[in-house]
């Protein structure tokens, strides 16, 4: 157990995921954690190395807090995820505040909507509601379901009661 073996879990780990330089420490801190508890052995010397091996996968070009951050926006508004959503995801991956406006200021501005009524056609929720009668009793339910995705009530309302869902989402 040396800081050697410590950089080539932190590379195999950066060679399977995209990653932040956050990630990769914790990912490091759990591998020690399960090897020292198994071997018996003191991972209180590493502990302490790893920030600095991390700190060198990002200067290798390794890890790449933006490129992360760029292929989760990309990725979590596809599946309908709302900005609000998004932004949450990236503070718990430790994406700095700074960096998460920058990569959501070069995202396309109409993609909350479409994100809304992608999540709308998933859960068959406003006019993807065949049941005019369901659709009028769980209207209510229906706008709870978008706002709890984190998308606003006016965004929610507009979508819900529509009478036909956009040509292309």
């Amino acid at each position: 157990l040396d800081e050697q073996w410590l950089e080539q879990a932190a590379l195999t780990y950066a060679a399977k995921w995209e990653t932040t330089e956050k990630g990769v420490c914790e990912a490091l801190t759990r591998k020690l954690a399960t090897r020292c508890a198994q071997s018996g052995e003191d991972a209180e010397l590493l502990i302490e190395a790893i920030p600095a091996i991390a700190a060198r996968l990002v200067a290798r070009g390794y890890v790449d807090d933006e490129r992360f951050a760029t292929q989760l926006v990309t990725r979590l508004e596809r599946q309908g995820r709302s900005r609000a959503y998004i932004v949450s995801k990236l503070r718990m991956k430790g994406v700095s505040e700074t960096l998460i406006e920058n990569v959501l200021s070069k995202a396309d501005p109409d993609a909350e909507q479409e994100a809304a009524w992608r999540m709308a056609r998933k859960r068959r929720l406003g006019p993807y509601c065949l049941d005019p009668e369901k659709r009028r009793s769980q209207r209510d339910k229906q706008l709870g379901i978008l706002a709890r995705q984190g998308f606003s009530i006016d965004l929610a309302t507009r979508i819900i009661d529509a009478t036909n869902p956009p040509k292309e989402t």
